[in-house]
């Protein structure tokens, strides 16, 4: 694949609802992913294939970059070990975080709202 860079973001659709992303990084083996999945219980690294599972790779746009591809990658290959967590770290939490912003996740932010209006409307519903 050339349009592979280091330090690129890549991203897979996991269960058809989460968009897992990951640090792509080179090494003597080739392309790898590092990313933060409960399955490894933390940041790993593993080949691109396996970070895919089959499933098609993705290139988001809507992660903010701070830093260049290089630093990027250098450190998401410093933080490989480091525990996961659904609300404190997750995925997400960990590639805002590596490029050089605030962790942040998309998704939980987008669960949380929805969850906030559910809850609303069930208070509307009530009340009336």
């Amino acid at each position: 694949m050339s349009n592979l860079h280091e330090g690129q973001i890549v991203e897979v659709k996991k269960n058809g609802v989460i968009n897992h992303p990951g640090i792509l990084v080179w090494d003597i083996c080739g392309w790898s992913v590092i990313h933060n999945t409960p399955n490894g219980g933390g940041v790993i690294k593993q080949t691109l294939e396996e970070f895919t599972n089959g499933e098609a790779l993705r290139f988001p746009t809507r992660y903010e970059k701070y830093l260049p591809n290089h630093m990027i990658a250098q450190r998401a290959r410093s933080m490989v070990g480091k525990k996961w967590g659904i609300l404190g770290y997750n995925c997400q939490h960990f590639v805002t975080q590596m490029c050089g912003g605030k962790a942040k996740s998309h998704d939980l932010e987008m669960a949380l709202v929805l969850i906030i209006i559910g809850l609303f409307g069930l208070a509307l519903t009530r009340r009336a």
